[in-house]
């Protein structure tokens, strides 16, 4: 059975032979390989999941009837943002896939190139989106199901994390396309130093510690756009400074040519080719979302709370596969890009 299994599980296995194309390197390289790459990303995945749990907790302590609206208000602005996010979200499935076939090329001004056009879109795309949700922050909730006792709440949560969106968005990409080039290390400590100031931020302002004002709901949205701030400064600070880590961590710099942001469809099309498929997926998936969390909205209060908490431990269950679906990006891309599609076939299954 053993002799069976590793097999199977074995690069040769993966492959027919008319797809081989070069000699083939190690099992067990290749899945050191796809781990390497996947786990700092999991890591990521798995602590914002956490962090999102840790911030549920953080507002359920304002205890009694306050800290269940709270924890409902945080809960029901959750989809509506992901809708928002969705242009986002997929725009950097393409990123991700479009510089890591540049990294495989070693073709690093066009690599660079995807990253500003890339930049430039999700600019449009933040402020335009930003701006719904600080315009429309009430109909959006109102749209979402929420009741009379949370919307207060709940519209003062979106409409200042809605701020936050522009940091959000341009990190993001950045941290895509490092992604692309093999460099999740990075992606996950932004995350993380983000992570840990938003939870320090909760800890102040929810409950108003140490000489902070008492913000409650507004103070949980406060730390999480202070997060989404430092996150993009960080993701910032590593594409304009030259690293001493090695010419890995250099591929990806931003220029200072203003001519160089200025949208080319040429640059573009790669990206709408890889997004525009993952943009009617993510739509379809957060409108069911939506749909879903709009009939528990109608319960009431206490099951829309009892129904988020709920969902931020599920979350955490999806993390590991989020890193592994990452790495499958990176690997297969630069592998394509490489002329190597034997290895592209060989980590997407590993993955």
């Amino acid at each position: 059975m053993v002799n069976i299994l590793r097999r199977i599980l074995s690069v040769n296995y993966m492959l027919k032979s008319h797809q081989k194309t070069s000699e083939l390197p190690s099992t067990k390289e290749v899945y050191k390989i796809t781990l390497k790459t996947a786990w700092p990303s999991a890591l990521e995945s798995f602590l914002m999941g956490l962090v999102g749990l840790v911030d549920t907790i953080m507002v359920g302590a304002l205890g009694g009837v306050l800290g269940t609206r709270a924890i409902a208000a945080i809960g029901i602005t959750g989809q509506p943002r992901m809708i928002l996010f969705t242009f986002i979200f997929s725009l950097n499935v393409g990123v991700t896939a479009v510089v890591a076939r540049r990294k495989g090329e070693n073709d690093r001004k066009r690599a660079n190139q995807t990253l500003y056009q890339s930049l430039t879109v999700c600019f449009f795309i933040v402020i335009v989106m930003g701006a719904l949700g600080i315009i429309f922050a009430e109909q959006f909730m109102r749209l979402a199901g929420a009741q009379d006792d949370i919307m207060e709440f709940a519209v003062d949560y979106f409409r200042i994390t809605s701020i936050g969106f522009i940091f959000a968005g341009m990190g993001m990409v950045i941290n895509a396309s490092q992604r692309g080039i093999g460099n999740t290390k990075i992606s996950m400590h932004t995350n993380i130093i983000a992570n840990i100031v938003n939870v320090i931020l909760n800890f102040l302002l929810i409950s108003g510690r140490f000489g902070f004002p008492r913000l409650e709901v507004r103070g949980a949205a406060i730390a999480t756009v202070s997060g989404n701030l430092v996150m993009f400064a960080i993701c910032f600070i590593k594409v304009i400074r030259k690293s001493n880590s090695g010419e890995e961590y250099n591929f990806l710099k931003l220029s200072n040519k203003i001519k160089e942001y200025i949208p080319r469809f040429d640059i573009m099309r790669g990206i709408i080719n890889v997004s525009s498929s993952a943009l009617v997926e993510q739509l379809c998936l957060r409108i069911g979302f939506f749909i879903f969390a709009r009939i528990i909205a109608g319960l009431g209060t206490v099951p829309l709370s009892t129904h988020h908490m709920c969902m931020n431990i599920l979350s955490i269950s999806f993390t590991f596969g989020d890193g592994l679906g990452i790495a499958a990006s990176s690997l297969v891309g630069r592998n394509l890009g490489a002329k190597r599609p034997d290895m592209a076939i060989i980590y997407g299954k590993v993955a």
